[in-house]
């Protein structure tokens, strides 16, 4: 949770109930790991269960065997053209008009997060009763995600992150569901929160240990950030 040039401190995982193995090795030098849980394992176990049972026309989408769809006469509600960038109202516009799925690629710096993700959620919450997902694989582009969503509308729009406290930054601790679920009295109210709330962000991880969320939330549209850093069963099932 914390590190300076002389210590470190770490928040385990599952805690000590004695000191004893701490006060006998006090003297000694300690090698810090990372751990890795079983449940991640399963989850991967289960997305691809879940492209295998999928419908062929899924399949055929996911494997590059089917052209994706296209809707023309789906067009803008807002305008894009920042910085005097006119291109950003096509890049919306296509990703709009695409009813599978849409690539948005170029090197770093090129604006992808700034401008493509946060423009294309900005256009989607102008439609009526729409809700997004928000998804990158590392706790660090979620932060940046989250640095985005914080400068939409003035800072008014409200959103939901998955995930553990430690794993974000401190800033954004109070959009975790944990922190946000805290302040409902009944589970009535932790509903009614999920359905009112428009956007939800967190790691694919995160998201496969929330998985019953789909249960409870229709999403329109999902968007995937750093998508070309994950493999194929970390995010083919969701």
């Amino acid at each position: 949770t914390a590190i300076t040039p002389t210590e470190v401190t770490v928040h385990l995982r599952n805690p000590q109930t004695s000191r004893v193995v701490f006060d006998h090795y006090q003297d000694s030098v300690w090698a810090i790991e990372h751990d890795f849980m079983d449940s991640s394992y399963s989850a991967l176990y289960r997305s691809m269960h879940d492209f295998l049972s999928a419908t062929p026309r899924r399949r055929d989408l996911l494997l590059g065997q089917r052209q994706p769809e296209t809707d023309q006469t789906v067009g803008l509600r807002g305008d894009y053209a920042r910085d005097g960038r006119a291109e950003f109202n096509d890049l919306v516009l296509h990703a709009k008009q695409a009813r599978d799925l849409y690539l948005i690629i170029g090197p770093p710096g090129t604006g992808k997060t700034s401008y493509g993700m946060r423009n294309l959620l900005e256009e989607y919450l102008l439609e009526p009763d729409t809700s997004v997902l928000l998804l990158s694989y590392t706790n660090r582009a979620v932060d940046e995600i989250c640095s985005k969503l914080v400068e939409i509308d003035g800072g008014r729009l409200d959103f939901i992150r998955l995930g553990h406290e430690f794993s974000c930054e401190e800033s954004y601790r109070p959009y975790l569901f944990s922190n946000k679920a805290a302040q409902c009295r009944d589970v009535t109210e932790i509903r009614q929160m999920i359905h009112r709330t428009r956007v939800f962000c967190g790691t694919t991880t995160s998201l496969c240990s929330h998985i019953d969320l789909f249960q409870l939330k229709q999403f329109d549209l999902a968007i995937v950030d750093e998508a070309s850093q994950i493999l194929e069963p970390h995010i083919i099932g969701l």
